[in-house]
């Protein structure tokens, strides 16, 4: 139990960083547990937060979360519940509106603000700073893959490789995936034979198109150098376009419309 809880430990002060903010915080709750009237502040900011706390640090939830769950990496998800910056901002401005005269509430705000601005970091100057020239900060061939698999009005479902799948998620909500990123994580144990045929070093068509079938899939997407695009059209699915290396592939049966009403046969993917 002592290994866990240096474990524990470990992750909140990576959590806090340099501890400035939190300290920040630290008062301000004290400030607000002390001032403020309102119940359902109260109940929402200072109750809640004390009980995310509690249950971080509580043996129990710390045991059943490592060491049954398995969720050592993720434990410190648990503070993401803890509204500590919306804390910060309302007991801020808390303090300074409590301030009667004019120029101490001046004072308060130039206070706060410096407050702020010390535990930050002007990160302009920062030797590893540089310009966006991508908006989405994501891989381009991703992006234009995914602009010409979408069907607009619809959800798609669609095939890709273990390099592009983290990015698909986080570009369109209406390209689902047949696995995601449990996948990769590999103590979750998590098992999908399509992810393995297609991320395997060789690939059997056959096998890719039935399963890929058989999991809803309407587009598949492999690089050009691990299959060939007269092999997938011998199972009806279609070279549907190359981008960056890699090929799309769609499901000839498969029903890309919109009528809800649309009545599929045996061989066709909704």
């Amino acid at each position: 139990m002592i290994d866990l809880w240096k474990d524990v430990f470990s992750c909140f002060l990576l959590y806090i960083a340099d501890g400035w903010h939190f300290i920040t915080f630290a008062g301000l709750f004290v400030f607000l547990w002390i001032t403020e009237k309102n119940k359902n502040v109260r109940v929402v900011l200072l109750y809640l937060t004390a009980a995310v706390l509690f249950f971080f640090f509580f043996p129990v939830t710390i045991y059943i979360s490592i060491r049954i769950m398995g969720e050592a990496e993720t434990y410190y998800r648990i503070l993401w519940f803890a509204p500590i910056t919306i804390i910060i901002a309302y007991g801020m401005v808390s303090f300074v509106s409590s301030r009667k005269e004019k120029m101490t509430r001046i004072l308060a705000a130039l206070l706060a603000v410096l407050v702020l601005v010390s535990g930050g970091d002007y990160v302009y100057d920062n030797e590893f700073f540089q310009t966006s020239k991508n908006y989405y900060q994501l891989p381009p061939t991703v992006l234009a893959i995914c602009d010409q698999i979408e069907v607009e009005g619809r959800e798609v479902k669609a095939a890709f490789p273990k390099e592009l799948m983290e990015y698909v998620r986080q570009y369109s909500a209406t390209i689902h995936m047949p696995y995601g990123r449990e996948m990769l994580v590999g103590q979750w144990g998590f098992y999908n034979e399509l992810y393995d045929v297609m991320n395997g070093e060789y690939i059997s068509p056959e096998l890719l198109t039935s399963l890929a079938r058989e999991q809803g899939c309407h587009y598949i997407v492999l690089q050009e150098s691990k299959i060939d695009i007269e092999d997938m059209a011998a199972y009806n699915y279609s070279w549907y376009g190359t981008v960056g290396g890699y090929y799309i592939f769609l499901d000839d049966t498969a029903y890309l419309g919109l009528d809800v009403n649309y009545k599929k046969n045996e061989t066709t993917v909704p």
